[in-house]
Formats: C-alpha cells, sequence, structure tokens
C-alpha cells in the first residue's frame, strides 16, 4: 500500500514535467516548420548560377538541442526539392564529431574534432574533393537560439569555385522574431539645393521707400534632416512610413541692399514631414538598391509664421549605411519672415536639392 502511494505521489509531480515536454516538443516542431518553409520560399526564387549543390553539416551555438539540429537537418534537404538546386549526396563528407581520449597516469583528456579537419587537413581539399562531383554551390547554415528562445537559422550560398557569397538569408522560427527584425530605421540627410527665377522682396516698413521690390533671383538652399521610419509590414520590406525633421536655411549668395547697406539675405526654417517610402531591393541579399520617396512638410520660419511644401526624394543606395540623393521641392505657400524686418520668397517653380544620407 505504501509502494502504490509513493508511485502515485511520484506521477503527481512528473506528470507535469512530462506535459512541459511535450509541448516544448510541438513548439520546436512548429518552429523547424516555419524555419523549412522560410528555405523552401527563399531558394524557389533564388537565380544564383548553378543547380549542383552540396549541402555542409548543419552548424549550432552551444544553447541549440542535438534534436532541433538533427530534425532540421533531415527536413533541409527535402525543402530543396521543390526549386531549381539538385542535392548531390556523399555520406562520407558528411561532417561528423570525433572524440579523441588522451590519457596518462596523471591525466585524463577528451577533445572534440570535426572530421573535415581530420580526413580532408584543410580547406583546399576538401573544395577539390566536391570539384569532382561537378558541384557547383555549398550551402552553409548555422542554427541559433535567441534570448526570447526561438531558432534562428542563418543560411549561405557560395560559389565553389570562387567561394563568393552568391545570397544570404535569415529565417525566423516564428513571426515573433520577423517583427523584432523590423526596427525603426534612422538616417541622417544632408542636401543642397537651388530654385532659379524665384521672386524675393524685403521691406522696413510701410512706406515705399523703405521696401526692396520684388525681383526674380536664384535662391540657395543648404539643409539636413533626420529621419525615422519603419517598414509597415512585417513580411514584405517595400513599404515604408516615417516622419522627417529638417533644419534649413533659404539664402542667397548677394543681395543689394541700398536702402540699410544690410546684403545678407537669409531665412532659416524648421520643418517636419510625413514621408512614406517605396523600397526597390535585392532580393537574394535583402538590400536596397533605390527608395523613392513623398515627403509633405509643414514648416516654421518664425514662432508664428509657416509654410507648406510637397516634395519626392530618390535615394540610391551605394552601401548598406550610405546613400546619394535627389529631391524636388515645391513650395504650396510663401516664406517669409518679419523679424527684424520682412523678407519674402516666392518659389515660382520646383527646387533642386542633391545631397547624401547616411543610415544609423
Amino acid at each position: 500500500m505504501l509502494r502504490k502511494s509513493a508511485i502515485y505521489f511520484i506521477g503527481f509531480f512528473l506528470f507535469p514535467l512530462l506535459s512541459f515536454s511535450q509541448k516544448s516538443d510541438k513548439g520546436w516542431e512548429a518552429e523547424i516548420d516555419a524555419l523549412v518553409e522560410g528555405v523552401k520560399h527563399a531558394y524557389s526564387k533564388d537565380v544564383s548560377s548553378g543547380t549542383r549543390v552540396f549541402m555542409l553539416s548543419l552548424k549550432k551555438d552551444d544553447r541549440v538541442s542535438s534534436y532541433c539540429r538533427t530534425r532540421l537537418e533531415a527536413e533541409l534537404l527535402g525543402s530543396l526539392n521543390e526549386t531549381k538546386f539538385d542535392v548531390v549526396f556523399q555520406p562520407f563528407l558528411q561532417e561528423k564529431t570525433l572524440k579523441f581520449v588522451e590519457s596518462t597516469d596523471t591525466t585524463f583528456k577528451v577533445s572534440n574534432q570535426s572530421s573535415y579537419a581530420v580526413e580532408f587537413g584543410n580547406m583546399r581539399t576538401l573544395i577539390d574533393s566536391l570539384k569532382d562531383y561537378n558541384i557547383d554551390l555549398v550551402i552553409y547554415s548555422k542554427l541559433f537560439l535567441a534570448p526570447a528562445n526561438h531558432l534562428i537559422l542563418k543560411s549561405v550560398l557560395v560559389d565553389l569555385k570562387s567561394l563568393e557569397v552568391l545570397s544570404s538569408y535569415t529565417f525566423y522560427g516564428t513571426d515573433d522574431m520577423k517583427k523584432s527584425q523590423n526596427r525603426i530605421a534612422i538616417s541622417l540627410n544632408f542636401y543642397h539645393g537651388q530654385a532659379p527665377m524665384s521672386t524675393v522682396s524685403r521691406s522696413y516698413g510701410a512706406s515705399q521707400s523703405l521696401s526692396i521690390d520684388p525681383f526674380n533671383t536664384s535662391v540657395l538652399n543648404d539643409g539636413m534632416s533626420i529621419g525615422v521610419s519603419q517598414y509597415l509590414f512585417s513580411n514584405t520590406r517595400y513599404v515604408s512610413a516615417g516622419l522627417l525633421l529638417n533644419l534649413e536655411s533659404n539664402y542667397l549668395t548677394y543681395f543689394d541692399d541700398y536702402i540699410y547697406d544690410i546684403n545678407e539675405f537669409q531665412i532659416r526654417s524648421i520643418s517636419i514631414a510625413p514621408s512614406i517610402g517605396f523600397h526597390l531591393k535585392n532580393s537574394q541579399r535583402d538590400k536596397n538598391l533605390m527608395s523613392l520617396f513623398f515627403n509633405g512638410g509643414f514648416a516654421k520660419s518664425e514662432l508664428n509664421r509657416s509654410f507648406y511644401y510637397v516634395e519626392s526624394e530618390l535615394r540610391l543606395h551605394l552601401t548598406k549605411r550610405f546613400a546619394g540623393n535627389i529631391r524636388g521641392r515645391y513650395y504650396l505657400t510663401n516664406v517669409e519672415m518679419f523679424q527684424p524686418f520682412y523678407q519674402n520668397i516666392n518659389y515660382n517653380n520646383i527646387q533642386l536639392c542633391g545631397g547624401f544620407s547616411i543610415q544609423l
């Protein structure tokens, strides 16, 4: 009777642990399925040259269980069947972990070593062996466990002849991880522009003798802006929305003030502009190639003076962090100031600007 009670008692505490283990396995299976689906989708659209591919053994960090690696490694082979790539199978080339035991009278040491290092000695001999089977490409993948306890798979497609990385992908075991990667982007933008044949005027009072009549000239613009944006959709990264904070100076290189000889003409302003962006991407590397932005600005030249404008900007991404930009701006109202004297700029046509952007 006592033994039966003990069995019930132990079972009472072990049952929740067993249930938790089963739920955990189901959770890993769902994340593995999501990773496999991501690999299938990405490589079905991959247009890298070459078809015969060898998949190196899946690496993992120390936090990932061997169960997840084994399950995912088996599923990845099947996921490539629906792509243009043909997986070449060579069991003797599969990487294995070899244990070496060194023992003396006073020490006992166990070390693990890759079979690649033991059997081939260096990368060159492995590559030569793969070339004997007319293999074009190699897929290298590594499995990580994020701090939030979700799986992340990074996969790289490498040209065997040149060892050039042709494409690189990151897959997430859960949509929550994708959303966390959809972070806010911050950019610094610097630009210089010119608006030809704009009308400017100045007045020191109501009298005609204290006014410089409107005349046409080129108005220059120097500015910088801080942009904050985010992609609108977690599953596609082609459309973004955000805000631009602009600090600008509209000025003339020379102004003939024949009244008080104040020959500097400048109106400074600060503006905020909602922005929507459309992005042309390199689908293989998830990198922006070109971006087109449409902005609408509300600006202040003085506390009680405002003006409005709309603009479009074309940004060419030269690197991940650096881009060149050109923009065209149309002013809906005049730019003016009243202190310490009245100045007015009427832009009769589109102002063209060029500059560069730095992605933080």
